[in-house]
């Protein structure tokens, strides 16, 4: 069975990637996701649903044909919970620039993520989405 970090590496190179299928397959059945407060989705949210967001609404906002450039700062973990601090840059869909640092937090049990935190300024997250959740 992989090491949890990189079941994790393995889930955000693939939302990177805007791969839907190999993303939701390292969430387990039941994931729980949880939005930060100020961007109103609800939460907790269903894994496979948030996911299916992050990739229509967030990394979908960006200008069709720009890549998305991550670089990765940190990947920390035990045998249950990871850690994964890391930038996002690219191009809106207005074409103005983005960039974002992220802590994603996440628990996994069973080969398989349980449950994901992701923190960040939402400020230029909600810009990019235009405006807050559903």
């Amino acid at each position: 069975m992989a090491e949890p970090k990189e079941i994790v590496r393995a889930f955000l190179e693939a939302l990177w990637a805007s791969d839907r299928e190999r993303a939701k397959a390292q969430l387990a059945h039941n994931a729980q996701w949880y939005f930060l407060p100020s961007l109103g989705y609800e939460r907790p949210m269903p894994g496979h649903r948030a996911t299916d967001i992050v990739l229509d609404d967030m990394i979908g906002a960006f200008a069709e044909g720009s890549s998305l450039d991550i670089e990765m700062h940190l990947l920390l973990g035990d045998e249950r919970n990871v850690a994964a601090e890391y930038t996002a840059r690219s191009t809106a869909a207005d074409g103005s620039p983005y960039e974002n640092r992220y802590c994603l937090c996440a628990v996994v049990e069973g080969g398989r993520i349980t449950e994901i935190r992701p923190y960040t300024d939402t400020g230029p997250l909600r810009d990019l989405i235009g405006g807050t959740g559903e």
